[in-house]
């Protein structure tokens, strides 16, 4: 149970969406649901808000009503189509809260009528996993159960490979840290490059993440980058009208 406390910041806490766009088609694959309106309720920043629910034992629970929230709105927008995934960033302490329970999201689904091949789990680095057979156990299981899994912010930790190797994910997506002056920077090309391999070579799609000019545009698509993320193609925001189907400017 959530104290009256943490009922009113969920009550007040809102998503904004951020399309992810083919690099070839420049039609919309996905959406990412990012956290807003957190300062409102009294956060410095999103690490705060999850760094607190953790310490608080009530991260599980708290992720759950956000997910449940996101789920909702998406399903009373315009947003939803058999062939749009929804992105969603997992906090990966909630597998060490004591009431963690797996199968909440599929009745979440189940009663929204929403296909579980829809919605993708973002993992990121930030936490380090107390176990990485644990994880694998984990999030293997999720995979089984329809879900997909993205590794986030893929590149700038200590054990993003071992999280390659253990995870296997559908999808990696590439830190802004590797394309930010991509054009003029031949190492971080080198390194792109390399991540891409490694990603086709076990099946996962590349996700070039903080797009904001049209030249990274252009170097991920020469260098393989399957889809796109970032200003240069849509801000994130809590109008579904500013949402688009395809980004033609992006040709």
């Amino acid at each position: 149970m959530l104290n009256k406390t943490w009922i009113h910041i969920i009550k007040n806490i809102d998503f904004a969406f951020q399309p992810i766009v083919d690099i070839n088609t420049n039609k919309t694959v996905a959406y990412e649901a990012l956290l807003r309106n957190y300062k409102e309720v009294g956060f410095d920043s999103i690490d705060n808000f999850f760094d607190l629910a953790y310490e608080e034992k009530v991260l599980h629970t708290v992720d759950i009503k956000l997910r449940k929230k996101v789920l909702k709105k998406i399903k009373n927008s315009n947003l939803l189509t058999d062939d749009i995934k929804i992105f969603y960033n997992l906090d990966n302490r909630i597998i060490e809260m004591p009431n963690y329970k797996e199968g909440l999201t599929t009745k979440i689904l189940d009663k929204l009528n929403i296909n579980k091949e829809l919605l993708t789990f973002e993992i990121s680095e930030k936490h380090k996993f107390k176990s990485f057979l644990e994880a694998q156990a984990i999030f293997s299981l999720y995979q089984e159960q329809g879900y997909q899994i993205a590794l986030d912010d893929f590149g700038t930790g200590f054990s993003g490979l071992k999280l390659l190797y253990y995870l296997d994910p559908n999808h990696i997506k590439i830190d802004r840290f590797f394309i930010t002056d991509i054009s003029k920077d031949k190492k971080k090309k080198m390194f792109l490059v390399n991540i891409i391999n490694i990603a086709k070579s076990i099946n996962a799609t590349v996700i070039a993440e903080g797009i904001e000019t049209r030249e990274e545009l252009d170097i991920c698509k020469e260098i393989g980058c399957d889809s796109v993320q970032g200003y240069f193609i849509q801000k994130p925001t809590t109008d579904f009208k500013e949402l688009k189907k395809s980004y033609p400017h992006i040709s």
